[in-house]
């Protein structure tokens, strides 16, 4: 997909009362207000020159971008800074982003759905760590009777239920979905990857199925309940979900995409193009930078109101090693990715990192904080694969950045690639993988169902950090990873995909793989692999 050129450069006018792009009094800011001397003579915003650096590089950036205009927020934990924008809402108009503009989030949603089911937690209605089945009884695997019992709230929210991970793009707006599709399709057709608890796999099901047990946990819809519980406590008065709500509103961006139909050719995605009453507590919110800076400033700060301190903490505190760092470095908190440590440029920071992306047809968006520092960034953009690099770094140290940090020793131990020769299975999916060292000690696979259905991967894997690969299937670059027992003997091969169990016994029958879904699923899990180690060593 070919970018096409941004507009000019605009400067967005923040909402009166949001701070210092306008030159207002910022929320919690504690200067007395000034007398009121009547009307002034209107010279323009006024902010602080130089936030102009983070717009001049999200405008260059923007016309390297598969995008036409993005908007940006740079917050603290008490005040929003600076709001801007810069391009075009339509990717074929010249009508301006605004600060205000709304974007489809994607996954950023996943922070919204995870503080609505804490919100249940503190208030005594669900037990983060009882199976899921003493809320939803309904919910089981007919694939095997094991694993809904085993199954907990607090795996879903920390992406380690081991659910398949698939998204039916445009399933329709209906709210009765998320109880039906959630309980038939996800239990009546998916499969656990690996057993609940056992890893941590990004999926979005999990995050439909969190969605669900906030919903029967309080009595109230979805919709509803994000709205009464997250929206209007933290002032997010312009977060919607439905098509109808975005086309009132009136200021929103329309997304360049690839046709979501054929796969081929380009297309624009309108508030009312798609949208899944199942897949929304995963990906389907639309937010401004405005809301987003209000939701990383209770991130940042908390708020007792929204979400008891026990609660904030274990959201933003690391529950499970991701095993794509070595150090135990990159964890996941529930609904956040939790850094501790990254690079910016060529300097490592020991700092935590707090982060979510967000990627959903035509559209992208990523939420930056670092909480000893209290600074936060948001971006969204109208675009796929939009994610700005530069102007992250610069909104980001705008304060400056303390002493850099030794690097951690990154390297690949290559006396490790024996320990991963073997035979693995993925019985769902991609059947048999054969890893094995070639003549010059570079580890290979073999992947006889990819080879049967014609779908080409290179056969020698790259190395990335210690116990991980990058492998590329259908031109699209997977993060492998190889998980280690307690005992540190290697016991699965994982990408975002498939996982697949080292065993000594063959495979009986052979997965029926569907192309289409195939090619959707790696799309996804390259754009999530990217997004993750976008702050960590760079990808081979």
């Amino acid at each position: 997909m070919s970018p096409l050129k941004a507009a000019p450069l605009l400067l967005a006018l923040v909402a009166c009362g949001e701070g210092s792009a306008t030159g207002e009094k910022a929320p919690g800011d504690d200067t007395s207000a000034a007398e009121d001397t009547g009307p002034a003579e209107d010279t323009g915003p006024t902010w602080d020159a130089r936030y102009d650096a983070v717009l001049d590089s999200m405008e260059d950036e923007l016309a390297l971008l598969p995008a036409t205009g993005a908007a940006v927020a740079i917050f603290d934990s008490a005040t929003i800074r600076f709001a801007g924008a810069v391009g075009s809402k339509h990717p074929e108009g010249t009508d301006p982003v605004l600060a205000t503009t709304l974007f489809r989030i994607g996954s950023v949603t996943k922070m919204l759905t995870a503080t609505a089911l804490l919100q249940q937690a503190d208030a005594g209605v669900v037990d983060l760590d009882a199976s899921v089945q003493a809320l939803i009884p309904e919910f089981e695997f007919a694939l095997e009777a094991s694993w809904a019992p085993t199954m907990t709230p607090a795996m879903a929210l920390s992406h380690t239920a081991g659910i398949y991970d698939y998204v039916e793009l445009d399933s329709g707006p209906e709210d009765a979905q998320l109880y039906t599709q959630v309980t038939g399709l996800v239990g009546g057709y998916l499969w656990c990857m690996s057993p609940p608890g056992r890893m941590w796999n990004y999926s979005n099901p999990n995050y439909s199925l969190a969605g669900l047990l906030a919903e029967e946990a309080s009595g109230v819809g979805y919709r509803d309940l994000l709205d009464q519980s997250v929206f209007t406590p933290l002032g997010m008065d312009r977060t919607f979900f439905l098509a109808e709500e975005v086309l009132d509103d009136g200021d929103h961006a329309f997304g360049l995409t690839t046709n979501w139909e054929t796969g081929l050719g380009e297309a624009i995605a309108e508030p009312d193009s798609y949208d899944s009453g199942w897949g929304r507590p995963a990906g389907y919110a639309w937010s401004n930078v405005l809301d987003l800076a209000r939701f990383g400033q209770f991130l940042m700060r908390g708020d007792p109101s929204v979400l008891s301190p026990e609660g904030h903490a274990r959201m933003t505190t690391g529950q499970v090693d991701m095993e794509v760092l070595p150090g135990g470095r990159g964890h996941y908190g529930m609904g956040l990715m939790v850094s501790e440590g990254f690079l910016f440029g060529p300097s490592w920071y020991e700092l935590t990192l707090l982060s979510h992306g967000g990627a959903i047809p035509g559209f992208s968006a990523d939420v930056y904080i670092i909480p000893e520092l209290d600074i936060g960034v948001a971006f969204l953009a109208n675009g796929d694969a939009a994610n700005f690099g530069m102007p992250v770094i610069e909104a980001l140290t705008m304060d400056g950045m303390p002493p850099a940090s030794p690097m951690p020793d990154f390297s690949v131990d290559l006396a490790t690639f024996p320990e991963f020769v073997g035979a693995y299975v993925d019985p769902w999916n991609v059947g048999t993988l054969e890893f094995s060292l070639n003549e010059k000690g570079e580890l290979g696979v073999v992947a006889p169902v990819l080879d049967l259905h014609a779908i080409p991967y290179e056969a020698t894997l790259i190395p990335y950090v210690a116990d991980n690969f990058v492998i590329i299937i259908q031109d699209f670059p997977l993060l492998l990873t190889f998980i280690r027992a307690e005992d540190g003997t290697v016991e699965y091969a994982r990408t975002r995909y498939f996982v697949a169990e080292r065993t000594e016994a063959s495979l009986a029958t052979t997965p029926t793989l569907h192309r289409s879904s195939l090619i959707d699923g790696l799309r996804r899990a390259a754009q999530l692999d990217a997004s993750l180690l976008r702050f960590g060593p760079t990808l081979p």
